[in-house]
C-alpha cells in the first residue's frame, strides 16, 4: 500500500527513525478518503511518521502557523479526539474546494483547544490581563474566525501514542530520541517564523521544552510567560482559586494557594511590562 515516494504518510513500509519534513501532498488522497478506509476512530496506521517501541507519532493537519502572530499558545501534543476533529474538517474543506493551506488552517482552528479545556483557558488568560497586550478585547476573541494575533501549537507538533493511547508525557520528551527529534525539527523552527511572539506554555511537559528552548537561546526569556495553570478539567480548583472564583480557605491541601499567587503575581507584572 502506498505510492512508495520518500516521505509520503500513506507508505506502510515508512517508519523513519529520525523525524524529517513530509510531503504532505501525499496524504490529501488519504484524508478525502478516511471515511472509506474505516472511519476516524482508533489508531491509523496510514497516517503513522514514526514508530519507536511503543512510542508511535501520527499525522493530523497541524502544520498551520499563524504568520504575524502576536502569542503562541503551546500545548503537548495534539490527542486522538483533536487529531480527529482537525481531519475531519480538513477532509470537509477539500472535498468542497478549499486549497491545502486554507484547509489546513481551518482544521487547526477548530480541533485547537477545544472542549471545556477551552473555556478554562480563557478565564486563565483573561486572569492575567493578557488579551488587551496582544490587541485583542479578551480571552474568547482569540478563537474567533479571521482572528491573526494568536497562534496555537505543541512542543510536539503531530498527535503522540504510547500502545496507541494518547500520550500524556511518559516518558519525558527531553529524555527520548524520537520525540526530542520531533521538538527539534518542527517546534524549534517556530521561533525563527515568530520571532516577535509571546510563548505562554501549558502544563509541566510543555514548560520543560520551553526552558529548554531559552537555555538554548532560540526565545528571550521575558517573552516566555511560564506559571499558568494547565485548563485541563482536572485541575478545576486550581483554576478556580486562580480566576479569583475560589477563595485559599476554601481549597483543598491539593492546592497551594501561595504558589498560584506567586505564580499570578509574575505572569500579571510580565504582561504589565510588555
Amino acid at each position: 500500500m502506498g505510492c512508495g515516494e520518500p516521505g509520503c504518510v500513506t507508505c506502510e513500509a515508512y517508519k523513519p527513525t529520525k523525524s524529517e519534513d513530509l510531503l504532505l501532498m501525499h496524504s490529501k488522497p488519504t484524508i478525502k478518503t478516511l471515511e472509506t478506509l474505516g472511519g476516524l476512530k482508533g489508531h491509523r496506521p496510514e497516517l503513522e511518521m514514526a514508530v519507536e517501541g511503543d512510542l508511535s507519532v501520527e499525522w493530523a493537519p497541524f502544520d498551520f502557523i499563524q504568520q504575524g502572530a502576536r502569542l503562541a499558545i503551546v500545548g503537548l501534543t495534539p490527542g486522538r479526539t483533536q487529531a480527529e476533529l482537525a481531519i475531519q474538517e480538513m477532509r470537509r474543506r477539500l472535498i468542497n474546494g478549499d486549497n491545502w493551506e486554507t484547509a489546513s488552517e481551518a482544521a487547526k482552528r477548530h480541533a485547537s483547544f477545544g472542549g471545556a479545556m477551552r473555556s478554562n483557558l480563557l478565564r486563565l488568560i483573561d486572569a492575567i490581563g493578557l488579551p488587551e497586550r496582544v490587541g485583542m478585547p479578551s480571552a474568547a476573541a482569540m478563537f474567533e474566525p479571521g482572528q491573526k494575533q494568536i497562534h496555537y501549537t505543541s512542543v510536539l507538533r503531530y498527535p503522540v501514542f504510547v500502545n496507541h493511547k494518547n500520550y500524556s508525557g511518559n516518558p519525558k520528551i527531553l529524555r527520548t530520541r524520537l520525540l526530542t527529534e520531533f521538538v527539534e525539527s518542527y517546534f524549534f523552527k517556530e521561533f525563527h517564523e515568530l520571532q516577535d511572539a509571546l510563548w505562554l506554555p501549558l502544563g509541566r511537559p510543555a514548560i520543560e521544552v520551553l526552558e529548554y528552548a531559552v537555555n538554548l537561546g532560540l526565545v528571550r526569556r521575558d517573552r516566555a510567560l511560564f506559571g499558568l495553570p494547565h485548563p485541563s478539567g482536572a485541575n478545576a480548583e486550581r483554576i478556580a482559586y486562580f480566576v479569583g472564583a475560589k477563595s485559599a480557605a476554601a481549597c483543598s491541601a491539593k492546592t497551594n494557594p501561595a504558589k498560584l499567587d506567586a505564580s499570578k503575581q509574575t505572569l500579571m507584572a510580565q504582561v504589565a511590562a510588555l
